[in-house]
């Protein structure tokens, strides 16, 4: 099944699932699943990032899941009041697991201010290894640089992907995820001061619950590199994982954003 540009689908459509999409002024997505939608890769990840954006509404008392935004609009006579809204702007598959990048925004005016308000969100949203949602902030200027390069929205949650684990967008297919921290193999240690880190038995703790083992971890300047590296997690909620020489262990960059949509743990 292949993913069309509205103003490309005038060809006959394929007889089920076509999946066809164009952009607004400002980068947003409006996708139209034809029929059949639930045979294709692509037409089920549009359904699932559905759900999962009323997941991220929704919440629950889960650490992980707590409201991450409230969307809706309430406005009185004068105009006064607030909307937020949610706009898609990349959606894919990756490993099996659907993604999605999304923009949260915020349109406010009040009584002390005469001109409107506007703040705007970005996240990479989805489920982690035991399917709870999630939302990691990424910034706007990746998101709209990736539409410059490439409209297609798979390619918008390539570059969300390729940012928070600072690596190029090729070598994405080479990154160990462990939640919020990953594990990248590197050819050879970058030149610079080594600090050689002791690895206890008990680990050396990464971010909260994130535990790394290794044969050798040095931390060279401000980045941490392992030579054949264990990850684990105290509370078990991320699958073990491991590798075979040196690794760069990359901690997920997070974007700053406005307190009105918030992001969740990984």
């Amino acid at each position: 099944m292949t993913m069309v540009p509205e103003t490309t689908a005038n060809a006959k459509p394929r007889a089920t699932a076509e999946v066809t999409w164009s952009r607004n002024n400002y980068g947003a997505l409006h996708v139209t699943i034809g029929p059949g939608a639930n045979r294709s890769k692509l037409g089920r990840c549009w359904t699932e990032i559905r759900k999962i954006l009323g997941e991220l509404e929704k919440g629950d008392v889960d650490e992980h899941r707590a409201p991450a935004w409230e969307t809706g609009c309430a406005f009185d006579s004068k105009g006064r009041g607030e909307a937020v809204n949610v706009d898609v702007y990349g959606f894919a598959v990756s490993g099996k697991q659907a993604l999605a990048v999304v923009q949260v925004r915020r349109y406010a005016k009040s009584r002390k201010n005469w001109w409107p308000s506007i703040r705007k969100n970005y996240f990479l949203v989805g489920r982690n290894e035991t399917h709870i949602v999630f939302a990691h902030p990424i910034p706007a200027g990746t998101v709209h640089s990736a539409i410059q390069r490439d409209p297609n929205p798979e390619y918008v949650v390539q570059a969300a992907r390729a940012w928070i684990f600072d690596v190029p967008i090729g070598k994405l297919g080479t990154v160990l995820r462990h939640g919020d921290v990953a594990a990248i193999p590197v050819r050879s240690l970058p030149g610079g001061e080594r600090v050689c880190l002791e690895d206890t038995p008990e680990g050396l703790p990464v971010l909260d619950s994130h535990v790394l083992h290794a044969a050798e971890i040095v931390r060279i300047e401000q980045r941490l590199y392992a030579r054949d590296p264990l990850l684990c997690h105290l509370k078990n909620q991320h699958t073990n994982i491991s590798g075979r020489g040196w690794h760069r262990i990359q901690v997920g960059l997070r974007a700053s954003y406005w307190e009105f949509a918030k992001p969740t743990a990984d």
